[in-house]
């Protein structure tokens, strides 16, 4: 078995691969076809080649087994201080053992590659019942960090609960950035981020700073909503629509955002989704709304779970230093 760069001229040949993949992201959202499911992958994988990312593909003579893609994380490289990158997407459809077999050969030659070219750090995410991906990535020296849960709001489903409403919502005003900032320093302390032994965690808490800061200049997210008490922010709440989904799949989703409240702002959370979920039904034409967060955050959970959100999605958050004297 050998391990080769995949080519742009060569995207075609991995289509039956891809197609065959048990473990597609969008496998369990409904609103999505197996074909759009498939051009989704083939489209991130054609980017990370436009990217100058690394995709691998192991060949036995003519036949594509299996393809791994290691992707450069410069933004997290800067902010940290040290090179960084995550495994996009780790493929094999054989049986356990086989497939156990080819991700081995495809994470081996990552991790030659990382060597090479001084990358430090290492993540990915797998799900969680991706045993032989698991298994096989636990054998080279990676460690979970977290699990996230994934649910959804499907726009044409689920209807927005009437809850009291105990805070003032409304969107971000310049005056609120450094309120929102001093929040998400003091919020988010059980990341993977802060779990990981080998990354400081001064620098960890100055990442979400980082995150609000640019979200409220629009960089990472398209609207942020303020939940207020006295005059004074407690909480916040953004999202971002999925360009990039769009273009492979023509769905129309929102998410990957970040929230937070603090501890005596008491249902603050549920009046920013309320009113977040409002906006986006009444203004966007969206199908679907992402949310994630760790397993371990049951108060989030009950609160999709009171939306009759629906559970998608679990995965584990894998990390691995190298040191680049010994692998």
């Amino acid at each position: 078995m050998r391990v080769r760069y995949l080519q742009r001229k060569d995207l075609s040949k991995i289509e039956p691969l891809v197609a065959n993949h048990k473990f597609n992201d969008y496998r369990n959202h409904r609103i999505f076809s197996k074909e759009q499911r498939v051009n989704y992958v083939l489209g991130e994988i054609s980017d990370s080649i436009d990217n100058g990312d690394y995709v691998f593909i192991a060949k036995d003579k003519d036949n594509i087994l299996g393809l791994a893609s290691l992707i450069n994380l410069p933004w997290d490289t800067k902010h940290f201080g040290f090179r960084m990158a995550k495994i996009g997407h780790l493929i094999a459809n054989e049986s356990y053992s086989k497939s156990f077999k080819i991700k081995n050969i495809l994470l081996s030659y990552i991790l030659q590659v990382c060597k090479k070219e001084a990358i430090n750090h290492i993540s990915c995410r797998i799900e969680t019942d991706d045993f032989s991906s698991n298994h096989c990535l636990e054998q080279k020296g990676f460690m979970i960090m977290d699990t996230l849960v994934t649910y959804l709001f499907i726009i044409h489903k689920h209807d927005i609960p009437n809850f009291k409403s105990l805070h003032r919502i409304r969107l971000f005003k310049k005056e609120d950035l450094r309120g929102l900032i001093t929040i998400a320093k003091n919020r988010f302390s059980n990341t993977h981020f802060h779990i990981d032994p080998h990354i400081p965690k001064g620098k960890t808490d100055l990442l979400y700073a980082k995150w609000i800061r640019n979200c409220c200049k629009r960089k990472l997210a398209d609207e942020v909503f303020v939940a207020e008490k006295r005059n004074k922010p407690v909480g916040f709440f953004t999202y971002k629509l999925d360009n990039k989904l769009l273009e492979f799949t023509e769905v129309m989703a929102l998410g990957r955002g970040i929230a937070a409240v603090l501890p005596e702002a008491k249902g603050g959370y549920v009046n920013l989704l309320i009113e977040a979920l409002k906006k986006v039904k009444s203004e966007l034409k969206v199908d679907l709304c992402i949310f994630d967060t760790q397993i371990w955050n049951y108060p989030v959970i009950k609160i999709w779970q009171k939306f009759k959100m629906d559970f998608v999605c679990s995965k584990y958050t894998f990390h691995k230093w190298i040191d680049n004297k010994v692998i």
